[in-house]
């Protein structure tokens, strides 16, 4: 049975009860209907348990400690900025609450100084970017421009060339974005702030991936990794490691992508940080499901919705959903896969996260068109077409592009097939990833073939088989499971030792009661002895 939605009295107690423990107002958020529960194997099961459990004490304390600074905090821009670290520490344990402290952030900055203003806009941008709502990031990002001209502090000045750089990166403004990154970088390296200056490594190398320079991009992840190892920041150094492995995924690498994502995993459970898990596990299950591990592509995509569900953070749950749809789809049961990805769209919908409802439509489409209902194929690519050029995500419009060819050969429209086939290969001659032009010579060879160019069909043919050849899935396969086999063993390890360090704390803790009572019991007899000593042989 699925939770029902809850009634406006119920979510009005809800966060009547939290704006109350918190000590400030927070806006109205719409609570969503969960849309399924998450399997696991019993082995996993208690291993996450056990983490959870570990996790949860601390969090619960932190949270707690932080509610308590800002009802104590009497000076109202301490308090500010106290609110800022409270939402800081919702960002990777419950998304709705931090988008909640947003609109309080906003509101009261309004009346203050400028450099609050700034920074409720720079953490609303944070929130939205996490929320999937790129119309509203980009929104704030650029509210941060006019600033620039303005002497500002050192974090707020790196904060908006960091975020600008960004904002660049992902418009395909490439020589822009890499202006305000190195900006950034420049601050944040003066003022020894080595953290900041790896995040920075990663943005810039993300900006040399999308332009294709595989190098480069990994040159500065390289440099990032440096950086974010002279520091104690487990956080940075843990989204160098993510960042190096979507480099890798990009360019076709899916074992060092694998890799580099357990490095990163290893990191976010011990920090227990719920964001980053739902984030690499929907990464690795994506892998996975590149070399057909279904089953282990279907677990890491629960474990990525049930990480998700837990903070609050809908945008990965629609995205786990949807590719969750895809692993059914694989298996061929298109009911299960049709209504997966429907409740993804649900989700996806109402946060207006364009690309996660590009790649929702697209996938329904691919559905669609194996069951040979090309009408609704047509339309939902088209859909999928709609909201990717909206964001200008080139990489994905490609991709639709090549299905929409892949619709029109199942019907023998040929000369329509060949149209957007070429068109998905220009895009991708410029933008996005090389590796994924090869499956579009696969299908134009198959076309040519069709019409009887023989000559055009081989030429094709011939570089698919060399792509094949230089990237043996079934090598990347074994990698795979050898890393997650070895990843598993080494979670198991972890849990037994901390099991027997937790048995242990446990004996020498009742070892330490007993002494206490033992040595209470003791001073109580001797006090006793002393009183009774006295009181006999005291004079008369």
């Amino acid at each position: 049975m699925l939770p029902k939605l809850l009634t406006k009295g119920q979510r009005y107690r809800l966060e009547r009860e939290f704006s109350r423990s918190l000590g400030v107002k927070l806006h109205e958020n719409t609570y969503f209907r969960l849309t399924m529960r998450a399997r696991f194997t019993p082995a996993l099961i208690i291993l996450f348990s056990f983490i959870h459990f570990l996790g949860v004490a601390q969090s619960t304390s932190t949270e707690r400690s932080l509610r308590n600074d800002i009802r104590n905090e009497k000076n109202g821009e301490e308090q500010f900025m106290k609110i800022i670290a409270l939402g800081n520490y919702y960002k990777t344990h419950n998304l709705k609450r931090a988008d909640s402290i947003r609109g309080v952030l906003t509101t009261r900055s309004s009346k203050m100084k400028e450099t609050f203003r700034i920074r409720a806009l720079l953490f609303s941008a944070e929130v939205n970017e996490l929320r999937g709502n790129q119309d509203a990031y980009y929104r704030d990002v650029l509210a941060c421009l006019p600033y620039l001209s303005t002497e500002q502090p050192v974090d707020i000045g790196f904060m908006i060339n960091r975020q600008l750089g960004y904002y660049y990166c992902s418009t395909l403004n490439f020589k822009k974005a890499d202006q305000y990154l190195r900006a950034a970088e420049t601050i944040v390296r003066s003022a020894r702030k080595y953290g900041d200056v790896a995040i920075t490594n990663t943005y810039l190398a993300l900006n040399f991936m999308y332009q294709n320079q595989k190098d480069s991009a990994i040159f500065y992840t390289n440099k990032a990794i440096q950086f974010a190892r002279r520091t104690s920041d487990k956080q940075a150094l843990t989204m160098c490691f993510n960042t190096q492995a979507r480099i890798y995924d990009y360019f076709g690498q899916v074992e060092l992508s694998v890799a580099k994502n357990i490095n990163a995993l290893q990191l976010a459970t011990e920090m227990n940080n719920k964001y980053m898990l739902a984030k690499i596990h929907l990464e690795i299950g994506h892998s996975q499901r590149m070399i057909l591990d279904l089953a282990k592509a279907e677990n890491s995509f629960k474990l990525s919705y049930d990480f998700a569900k837990s903070i609050v953070d809908r945008r990965q749950m629609g995205l786990a959903l949807s590719n969750l749809g895809t692993v059914y789809f694989d298996r061929r049961d298109y009911a299960k896969a049709i209504k997966t990805t429907e409740n993804a769209i649900d989700i996806l919908s109402d946060l207006q996260d364009l690309n996660g409802l590009g790649e929702a439509h697209n996938n329904l489409g691919v559905i669609h068109r194996e069951r040979k209902e090309y009408t609704l194929a047509a339309t939902n690519f088209n859909k999928a077409l709609v909201y990717y050029e909206s964001t200008g995500n080139k990489e994905k419009i490609a991709g639709v592009y090549h299905n929409v060819g892949t619709v029109f050969q199942k019907q023998k429209k040929y000369k329509n097939a060949l149209i957007y086939l070429e068109r998905s290969i220009a895009i991708r001659e410029q933008f996005g990833s090389k590796n994924q032009i090869y499956h579009t010579y696969r299908i134009l060879s198959d076309v040519y073939g069709d019409i009887g160019r023989t000559k055009e069909a081989m030429r094709y043919l011939q570089r698919y088989v060399n792509y094949v050849d230089s990237n043996s899935t079934l090598q990347a396969a074994t990698k795979i499971a050898e890393l997650s086999e070895q990843y598993r063993m080494e979670q198991r390890e972890r849990l037994i030792v901390s099991q027997r360090d937790s048995l242990e704390k446990q004996q020498q803790d009742r070892a330490l009661t007993a002494t206490k009572l033992e040595n209470s019991q003791l001073k109580n007899n001797f006090q006793t002895y002393i009183i009774i000593h006295r009181h006999c042989c005291a004079p008369r």
